[in-house]
């Protein structure tokens, strides 16, 4: 928030560096719980439900991408913009109940767990569209972004 509080070109690119590098930490978090739960599954849940360790890569990815989905979503709480995450919201969970029955129904459990990922990468994908709108931020500079964050991280270590 402090970030956007100070309504600089400079603050603006920090903030679009540490929200572009959010996506391969969370998805890098998930993917070390998944590899934990690979090699602790047994004792973690025992052997009644090893099966739902199948499952889990998909629940983990969700939920980096509901991670993310987060940090976009602060843009509207600070924005005071919060109806359009409603529209986001709504669209998303429309799109996950059109998606499971079928999904489940042809998959079983695992359409289950390919619907909530779908429902969670829908309502990110959503939510920073609307963004784009709502709290404009230089997201197509993506490599001047990360130059900028990385001179501020490097003057913060001096």
């Amino acid at each position: 928030y402090r970030l956007l509080s100070l309504k600089t070109v400079r603050s603006k690119l920090q903030l679009v560096a540490i929200s572009y590098m959010s996506v391969p930490v969370w998805i890098g978090v998930a993917f070390v719980i998944w590899l934990a739960l690979q090699g602790a599954g047994s004792w973690v849940l025992g052997s009644r439900y090893l099966p739902a360790l199948d499952l889990s890569l998909w629940f983990l990815l969700g939920g980096a991408a509901s991670a993310v989905y987060l940090n976009v979503a602060g843009l509207f709480f600070f924005s005071g913009k919060t109806e359009w995450i409603s529209l986001a919201t709504v669209s998303a969970a429309a799109l996950a109940l059109t998606a499971a029955a079928p999904l489940v129904a042809a998959h079983g459990v695992s359409g289950g767990a390919w619907a909530y990922v779908l429902a969670q990468c829908s309502l990110l994908a959503l939510a920073w569209a609307l963004s784009l709108r709502v709290v404009p931020l230089p997201w197509s500079s993506p490599r001047l972004a990360l130059r900028v964050l990385g001179r501020r991280l490097k003057g913060a270590q001096r």
